[in-house]
């Protein structure tokens, strides 16, 4: 995952307190390429100075935790002058401890950007971000999708983890049985939260008087296991790894869990220190059957409210009767502590009678886990057998879907080809609309000068016909006096019987009078030679024609 230190992706160490976290968190920052950080939502951040992240460490109070150098040291470069880290809010701690969208929402702007200071700190030194916290299990998926990386949630037995809380308080600090609450009532805007709200409000007004003196022991205890079982089933769902750190003593274990680190972080984490210690708690349990009662309840509001699968349901009720059962046999391997360590009389007085309940119920306990075995495995079995009917379902699926593409590729190609041809058509269709376009521009423009061309003849015509008038008149006046002068020559003809010289004369004289009417008709040719296609050439050829016809008609005379 980690391709180079400048920039890697963070590793998350997600925890709830008293899980061996900061054991953990040692473990990752004796790496020479790592920065680690401590708790990086810590409200002691609010207010940190050089002088206190120097300071502070393991022996300034009854931490159990293994000696270091101070908790603080990796973030000297990142505080204010006044004090406090940079970019640090106070709600960061409780408040926000499940964003106020849920669990699947996201990180406010401020969160974002102080986790990305300190994630860019680590890779201006060119080293791996590891940044470990117990108040970010409800900000697992949000933390997630903000900057990916590696997520690893770190678990305890719950009897174990209990009994630490407890024993804490026992000694004087009450941090830890405080901080549940506080998370709780912080984050009512979560459903579960607000359950388990209505439920501390309620024991209280049953058992004391007051709404805000302690809640009892035993009700206490099962607030404390059902808040954990309910952030363990939705963290599963979010993180990466799950490490139970009551499992480490197992070098098989051990060693799968620090091989899968290595796979998928690039970061040779060693766990040979892991060890197991169990704290004594303030009190034992005074009535276990309505501790089972309440807790059962409760778990089953946590596995309604995040809508658990069959699996996850019996995993935590598996987990719920392994807890009864190591909380029966931690009775039997300390009532001989209890008898001969000079402890006070009244705390040996409480464990009595739960130890003789203990002894009786431990077979009991143990039967239930064993039935919740064996319907885990019925369940698994069922389960795998359905998801075969499932794969076989998803496969012939597959085959489907792979014809179906195989259509849909055939279609693209089709498609493709049919848009260039339609692109080959479109560029015809424009090719020929623009030649059109062309002989239509060139048709007007010829139909302009046609129309001028004919606008001319027109006025041609009018004069032509004007013309032909003019000379219709004049033929029909020339008729008349060829005709009179006919008359004339036949009249003088007959009359004077004229002798053959004088009637040669007289054809001389008509000859001439013919020249010179022709000439007068080759005039005419040469003044209408113009309109030869038009009415002026038909009216010549007439004209021409009845010269013909004169000439004929004298020859023959």
């Amino acid at each position: 995952m980690t391709k180079s230190k400048a920039g890697s992706d963070p590793v998350f160490l997600h925890s709830s307190f008293r899980t061996s976290s900061t054991w953990l968190w040692l473990a990752f920052r004796r790496v020479p390429e790592v920065l680690a950080y401590y708790e990086f939502f810590s409200e002691a951040l609010n207010t940190l100075t050089p002088q206190a992240a120097i300071s502070v460490d393991a022996s300034v109070w009854r931490s159990r935790h293994p000696q270091s150098s101070p908790y603080f040291m990796e973030y000297l470069p990142l505080l204010n002058p006044e004090g406090g880290c940079a970019k640090y809010e106070k709600d960061f701690s409780f408040n926000s401890f499940i964003p106020l969208g849920g669990f699947n929402s996201s990180l406010t702007s401020s969160e974002h950007g102080y986790v990305k200071s300190l994630i860019d700190n680590a890779h201006q030194q060119t080293l791996i971000p590891v940044l470990s916290c117990t108040r970010s299990l409800g900000r697992i998926s949000a933390l997630k999708r903000a900057f990916s990386g590696y997520h690893i949630c770190l678990r305890r037995n719950l009897l174990h983890q209990w009994n630490s809380y407890s024993g804490q308080k026992r000694t004087g600090n009450a941090y830890f049985i405080n901080s549940l609450f506080e998370i709780i009532y912080a984050n009512r805007h979560d459903k579960f939260m607000q359950t388990l709200a209505g439920f501390v409000e309620l024991r209280r007004s049953k058992a004391h008087e007051g709404p805000n003196v302690s809640l009892s022991h035993d009700d206490t205890f099962v607030v404390f296991t059902a808040f954990h079982l309910y952030f363990d089933l939705l963290s599963t769902r979010s993180v990466d790894q799950v490490i139970d750190v009551s499992s480490l003593a197992d070098s098989r274990y051990r060693t799968e869990c620090t091989g899968l680190i290595r796979d998928q972080t690039g970061i040779v984490v060693e766990f040979s220190d892991a060890d197991e210690t169990v704290d004594y708690p303030e009190a034992l349990i005074s009535d276990v059957e309505s501790a089972r009662l309440q807790l059962d309840a409760l778990v089953a509001s946590a596995l309604k409210s995040v809508d658990a699968t069959e699996i996850e349901a019996l995993e935590t009720r598996k987990r719920v009767a392994a807890l009864w059962a190591d909380y029966q046999l931690f009775l039997l391997y300390t009532n001989s502590l209890i008898s001969s360590d000079p402890l006070p009389e009244q705390l040996r007085a409480r464990s009595e009678a739960p130890l003789q309940s203990a002894l009786a119920n431990q077979q009991t306990a143990l039967s239930r886990v064993d039935e919740l075995e064996a319907e885990l495995a019925r369940t698994l079995q069922r389960q795998a057998q359905d998801a075969a009917d499932q794969a076989w379902a998803v496969a012939d699926m597959r085959n489907a879907l792979n014809g179906a593409r195989d259509e849909i590729r055939a279609l693209i190609k089709q498609a493709s080809d049919l848009a260039l041809e339609r692109a080959g058509v479109d560029d015809s269709r424009n090719a020929e609309k623009s030649r059109l376009e062309g002989m239509l521009l060139e048709a007007q423009w010829h139909w302009r000068d046609r129309t001028a061309q004919l606008e001319i003849c027109e006025g041609k015509l009018e004069f032509v016909t004007s013309a032909m008038t003019a000379h219709a008149a004049r033929e029909e006046e020339l008729r008349r006096e060829t005709a009179i002068a006919a008359d004339e020559w036949e009249t003088r003809v007959t009359a004077l019987s004229l002798s053959g010289k004088m009637k040669d004369e007289l054809i001389a004289e008509q000859k001439a009078a013919i020249v010179a009417l022709d000439s007068r008709c080759i005039a005419l040719e040469t003044r209408f030679r113009s309109y030869e296609r038009d009415a002026g050439f038909r009216l010549w050829r007439r004209l021409r024609r009845f010269a013909q016809w004169v000439t004929r008609r004298t020859s023959s005379q």
